[in-house]
This record gives C-alpha cells, sequence and structure tokens, in this order.
C-alpha cells in the first residue's frame, strides 16, 4: 500500500511540473492512448482533462483523419528511437484552425515506454508569413512595376538578403546569394533562428546582442562579424541592416556581404609581415634594409649587437655613415650607388650574382672583415636592397675546423688496423669503407664498392642476412663471429663488430670487421695435440687462459700475464674474479657460466691491470672436457682489444665533433649523395628549410626541376675536383 502510494505521489507530482508549463503538453502511450494532459492542452482546446485522459488519439474530434495518420506514424518511429523531423499539424479549436509544432521525446512514464509532446503554438508564424505574401501579393497588384524592380534586385542582388522578425530573430526570408553564403536551401533557413547563421562561439559570446545594438545605434555602418556554411565552413562578411514595419510588424533586413577573401589577404600580409620580423629577428646575421638615399629603414637585433647602434640609432641614418670605415666610404658609396643603378637598368651585375667581402666599423671604431650579400628589392615603384653582412673571421675559422675535423675522422677511419665498414641496413650495401675491409677480402677499392654483404658472407644465406641485419638495428647493434669468402675462393673467420648510426636523418650500421681465422686456427691446432698445444700457447699473441669448475687459474700462457702485468707465477691458483671489479663479479659468473652448458661464450670484458690501469679484451670461452665429455674447467681466449676501443671511441668523438662544427657554422651546410639527396644538415640549414633529408637538393635549394646546368655537386662526383662558390 505504502508503494503505491508513493507512486501516486510521484505521479501528482509529475503532472503539477507539466501543468506549470505554459505550453500545451500531452504523454501518450505507445499504442497512442492519453496517459496525461496538462492544464494548457485543457484551455486551449476548451475541454476538461477527464475529456482526454484514457482516450486513443484517434478518438478525438479536433484532429482530421490525415493529421492522425501523421501523429501515429512520428509516433512509432519515437518509440523505435528514430528521429523524426519537424512538423506542423493543425487543430480545429471553437472552429477555427490552430496550427502547432509538435517536439516529442521517448520517456519511461512509471515503468512503461511513452512519448512525451509538447505542442508549441505556431499559428501567429505561419499568419506572418501568410501576410507576408499576401502584401507582396498587394504589392504586386498595385506597384507591380515597383515591386519587380525589388524583387529583381532582391532575387539578383551578389550580396547575400536576410529578412527576420526584429523580435524573434526568425529568419522569414533570403535571397539566392543568402542561400549560397551560407551553403543552405530556402526551407532549411525559413523559420530558423537568425543565429543559425553564425558560429556557436559568436553565439555564445553575445553577438547577437551586439548586433541589436548596432541596428540601433548607427544602422548604416558596417559590422564586421563570420557566418557558418552548413558544411562549418567560416566566413567573413560586411553587415548593414536597418529595421522597417510590414503590416504592423517590425523586420530586420541584414545584407551580407562576404569579405572572406580580403580578410585572408590581411591575414596573409599580416601573418608575412610577422614571419619577415620573426625570421629576420631570429637569424644568427645581420639583416639591414637600405631605401632611397642610403638610409636605413630596418636594423635586426643581431646588427645591433655586431655594430654597437640600436635601432632607434640607426633607423634613418645614412648606412655608409654607420658601418663603413672612413678611408673606404666615398668609394664604397659610389660602387653600391653603380651597381643598383645597373641592376635597375640591367637586372645584372653584383647584386644579381654574388656576394662581396669588405671591412666593416663598429660605433666603437674597431674594424672586422665581413662578407657582404646585397638583394635588391623593389617597394612601391622605388629600388631598396636588402643587406646580410657575416663577420668572416669566425666562419674562416670554422671552416678551418671542419677541414681538420674531416681530415682527422678519415686519417683514423683510413688508418684504422681492422676493416671498417659503413652498411646500408635496407639494402646490405656497403656504403663507405676502408683500405683495410677490402684489402683483407683480395678486392681492390672499385670491386668492393659494387658488392653487398650477402657477396662476402659465407655462412649465412641472403635471406639470414637480411634477417640479421634486421635484428642488429632493431637491437642498436651486436657482437657475433661470422665466416667471409675471399675474392679468391678462401673462407676466413670474422668477429664482427655492429653499432648503428644516424646519417641524414637515415639508420646506418658502423662494422668493424676483425679477421680472427689465425686465432680459430691455433684453436683448432691445440685440440690436436697438447704438445703442439703447448708450443702455440707460448707462442700466440693472443692470450689463453683456463680456467677450472671453480673458476681459479690452472694456466695462462705468457702473452695472457704480460697482458694483465703479472708474472705467470703470480696468476695461477688465483681466481678469474680477482682480476676484476667487484661490482662486475655477477656478470663475469653468468658469461662464464655459459660454457658449463656446451655454449661457446663470445664477450668482451674490461680487466685490471696488476699497475690499476684498465685493459679492454675480447674474450671467446668454450669448455674443457675430457675424453667421457666430464667437463674440467673453461678455456678462454683472449685478445687485447684496448687499442680497437680507443679508436673507435676516437672516431665517434671525431664524428660528434664534426656535426657540432657543422652546426655551430652560421650558414647553411648540406651533405649531397650522388643521385643528388640530401643526407644530411645541419641545423642552419634545417632552421632555414625546414626538415630537407631525402630531398633533391635542385628542387630545395634552387626550386628547380632538374640538376642546375652548372651544378658543383656533379663537378665534386664526377670530376673529382673541388667547388666554391658564394652564392648557388
Amino acid at each position: 500500500m505504502q508503494k503505491k502510494n508513493k507512486s501516486n505521489t510521484f505521479k501528482d507530482n509529475f503532472r503539477e511540473l507539466l501543468n506549470s508549463f505554459s505550453d500545451p503538453i500531452m504523454v501518450l502511450k505507445q499504442e497512442g492512448v492519453v496517459l496525461v494532459a496538462n492544464k494548457a492542452v485543457c484551455t486551449f482546446l476548451g475541454v476538461a482533462s477527464e475529456e482526454l485522459i484514457g482516450k486513443h488519439f484517434e478518438d478525438l474530434k479536433f484532429l482530421d483523419k490525415k493529421t492522425k495518420m501523421l501523429i501515429q506514424s512520428q509516433l512509432e518511429k519515437r518509440m523505435k528511437g528514430e528521429v523524426v523531423e519537424n512538423y506542423e499539424i493543425p487543430v480545429l479549436v471553437n472552429g477555427e484552425t490552430k496550427y502547432f509544432e509538435p517536439r516529442g521525446n521517448r520517456i519511461e512514464y512509471f515503468g512503461e515506454p511513452a512519448d512525451l509532446i509538447i505542442f508549441h503554438d505556431v499559428t501567429e508564424r505561419r499568419q506572418l508569413q501568410s501576410q507576408l505574401l499576401v502584401k507582396i501579393a498587394e504589392m504586386d497588384e498595385h506597384c507591380q512595376e515597383s515591386e519587380g524592380k525589388y524583387s529583381k534586385l532582391f532575387q539578383e542582388s551578389i550580396d547575400a538578403i536576410f529578412i527576420a522578425d526584429a523580435e524573434t530573430g526568425i529568419i522569414v526570408d533570403c535571397n539566392p546569394a543568402a542561400q549560397l553564403l551560407v551553403g543552405r536551401d530556402k526551407p532549411e533557413l525559413i523559420g530558423q533562428h537568425q543565429s543559425i547563421l553564425h558560429p556557436q562561439t559568436l553565439v555564445k559570446a553575445g553577438f547577437t546582442k551586439e548586433f541589436k545594438e548596432h541596428v540601433k545605434g548607427c544602422p548604416m555602418r558596417s559590422l564586421e562579424t563570420q557566418v557558418v556554411t552548413k558544411t562549418g565552413e567560416i566566413k567573413y562578411v560586411s553587415v548593414r541592416a536597418r529595421v522597417f514595419e510590414f503590416h504592423g510588424k517590425k523586420l530586420i533586413q541584414g545584407t551580407f556581404r562576404d569579405i572572406t577573401e580580403r580578410k585572408l589577404m590581411q591575414q596573409a600580409l599580416q601573418e608575412n609581415e610577422e614571419k619577415f620580423h620573426g625570421i629576420a629577428n631570429s637569424v644568427r646575421d645581420t639583416i639591414i634594409l637600405v631605401g632611397e638615399e642610403d638610409k636605413v629603414t630596418y636594423w635586426n637585433p643581431v646588427a645591433e649587437k655586431i655594430f654597437g647602434y640600436t635601432s632607434e640609432e640607426a633607423i634613418g641614418k645614412d648606412v655608409h655613415e654607420l658601418v663603413v670605415p672612413n678611408a673606404i666610404r666615398k668609394e664604397g658609396k659610389t660602387c653600391i650607388h653603380g651597381e643598383v643603378k645597373k641592376f635597375a637598368e640591367t637586372h645584372m651585375g653584383n647584386l644579381a650574382s654574388k656576394n662581396g667581402e669588405l671591412i666593416c666599423r663598429r660605433k666603437n671604431g674597431s674594424e672586422f672583415p665581413a662578407e657582404l650579400s646585397m638583394t635588391p628589392i623593389k617597394l612601391g615603384r622605388k629600388w631598396n636592397v636588402v643587406a646580410v653582412v657575416k663577420d668572416t673571421t669566425q666562419k674562416k675559422q670554422s671552416e678551418q675546423k671542419l677541414r681538420e675535423a674531416e681530415q682527422r675522422y678519415h686519417a683514423l677511419f683510413n688508418q684504422a688496423p681492422l676493416g671498417v665498414l659503413v652498411v646500408d641496413p635496407e639494402t646490405t650495401a656497403l656504403v663507405e669503407f676502408n683500405d683495410v675491409a677490402n684489402r683483407q677480402l683480395g678486392y681492390s677499392k672499385e670491386e668492393f664498392a659494387k658488392l653487398r654483404i650477402a657477396d662476402i658472407e659465407a655462412k649465412e644465406t641472403t635471406d639470414g642476412v637480411k634477417a640479421h641485419t634486421s635484428r642488429m638495428v632493431k637491437e642498436g647493434g651486436s657482437e657475433f663471429e661470422t665466416k667471409h669468402r675471399t675474392k679468391d675462393g678462401e673462407v676466413r673467420d670474422v668477429l664482427v663488430t655492429t653499432r648503428t648510426v644516424e646519417l641524414g636523418g637515415k639508420t646506418f650500421l658502423y662494422c668493424i670487421f676483425h679477421d680472427i681465422t689465425d686465432i680459430r686456427k691455433v684453436q683448432d691446432a691445440l685440440m690436436k695435440s697438447e704438445t703442439q698445444y703447448r708450443q702455440l700457447v707460448e707462442l700466440a699473441q693472443e692470450g689463453v687462459w683456463a680456467l677450472d669448475n671453480e673458476y681459479c687459474t690452472a694456466f695462462v700462457n705468457p702473452r695472457m700475464a704480460q697482458m694483465l702485468g703479472y708474472a705467470e707465477s703470480e696468476m695461477v691458483g688465483r681466481s678469474i674474479f680477482e682480476f676484476v671489479d667487484k661490482k662486475d663479479i655477477e656478470q663475469t659468473k653468468q658469461l662464464l657460466g655459459q660454457s658449463k652448458h656446451g655454449v661457446k661464450g663470445h664477450f668482451e670484458y674490461e680487466f685490471t691491470r696488476k699497475d690499476g690501469s684498465r685493459v679492454y679484451a675480447s674474450i671467446a670461452a668454450s669448455a674443457i672436457n675430457d675424453d667421457e665429455e666430464n667437463r674440467l674447467g673453461t678455456l678462454a681466449l683472449v685478445a687485447d682489444v684496448t687499442e680497437d676501443k680507443r679508436m673507435q671511441k676516437e672516431l665517434k668523438q671525431e664524428h660528434f665533433r664534426l656535426e657540432a662544427i657543422a652546426n655551430s657554422i652560421g650558414a647553411g651546410f648540406v651533405i649531397i649523395s650522388p643521385d643528388y639527396r640530401i643526407l644530411w644538415a645541419n641545423r642552419f640549414m634545417r632552421e632555414y628549410k625546414g626538415n630537407v633529408d631525402g630531398k633533391l637538393c635542385y628542387a630545395t635549394l634552387n626550386t628547380l626541376d632538374a640538376p642546375c646546368p652548372d651544378c658543383g655537386v656533379k663537378k665534386v662526383l664526377e670530376e673529382g675536383v673541388s667547388w666554391d662558390a658564394h652564392e648557388y
């Protein structure tokens, strides 16, 4: 009973809530039976609620048959959750037809689905539309010529014209240009609020209020704003509006002119100006703009720093008085005037071809050598000059350091005692290599340059090489043993160490090939004969270290003892862990422990010599077994690779140093491949041209579709000559 009373209370509260609304509201069961009708419905229809509630809407006499069918159709759609477009229905009230726009929503009415419908009275709107049509008809009848002119102007106007109710903002008419402006058909606009024309951001910001104030205060003055099309495109418009009365109803006519192109041009000009000042103020070179009579019109921050004059001090002054030494001022002024005049008449001369070198003077009187690049530009009808001044002292020092760094890098690369290669992991082609790399396999440099890794690999298949290469790139490098085939067919054992490097935005493999064929031959010979083993061990150039199962030293050859700075007798009986750092003991146990399971381990390690110095070693470890395969200990062959490591470190340091020097140069610096693609660019070039990696040099630097007619890159690559140009 309590639940029932509570339910009834909720229903009473719900009905009271509906009764508080001024719009007629009804709740229908999904079958069409009226569950609730608020007071506004009863008042409007002049009936008691009992005459409506419990009846099917098809039994209601104030609805015609066509309207009932329409309501039934829309009710079914809403019950299925489908979207229902706006529609109007006629209702007969006291012999008079009223028009309503039903807006329905599917709800749960105390456990059962129902349709809550709000009836908006649109009779006045329809009457206004009818009156407007009648008025137009009357005007057409009495003022046919005048109406024809107005209609023609209205329909053919290139400006968009909207007519709206001045009080409600509802659009009542628009011309074709208006439809075109916002990309909506006339039926989509008529009956909508004028806010549909504007972006929601403007509407929320109070544009409607601003527009009304504009109409009230200065109707003939243009107001610039934005409209939004059906597709969401934003357009800029200039709006003129006026209010007029029509049949006692205040209407507002807005004439919209599309100014999007003008606005975009203004924005583009503003952006270009901001970009110019942003670029000019951020570059590392002095930029000076000189107008007529050699007066400075722009002076960037770098010019302030280099010459000592502030922008306020420099602008409006004679540029020669500011930056040219007294001794050459007259000559320099005459020369520049002549060049500007020559270019203005012929578009030829030094202004159009190359840079020049000169001596500049600072505010404090000190002088410095500089490179001057002058570019003529026409502002209005007069020629001006953009001058870029670079202090060549630092440039020349940087160029010299770059040349020295390149020489050191190539010296280390070419004179390394091991084969050093740079490999393209995508194609496995040999991009660069030193003399040792091709000589140790019996090839000439020209022959070796045409090969790929699979051509010299004797252990892995072509597919295996590709898979192994991909794995190394993913892991950042590797170290492994393999076999290489020489030009005459001999197979050599090789220890390969690889690391990934980034060049020109692309990943390459930096490889060191260490021919260990002789080491392997020694190992094979040791396994054949104890006597031969002893002889070879004593004479071996690599260290031999035999450990028992507890990792205590059972034997070391002279080379091993010499490598660590001990006598052989000082090492025998001592644990291998006494020769490594405490922090590395666990790692050493893990590496050596691999041989216990029959795995031949190969790794690099750092030992501590007797005098405290460090030695880097390459270790190949394997188990020592008796004839019955019982494990007796571990045999390690140790190669001193300290020098190799040092050279690798120097190579890496020189590489980064070269890159740092290139990035410090105040000019563009690029590395270009034989197919004219930019492999690498320094920071200056990336800031100037953006990301140019992989792009064609002639397209990126000179905006050409083919290599330059007098291509310097081609001369360097094909003729092997140096090439230099101040402007290219």
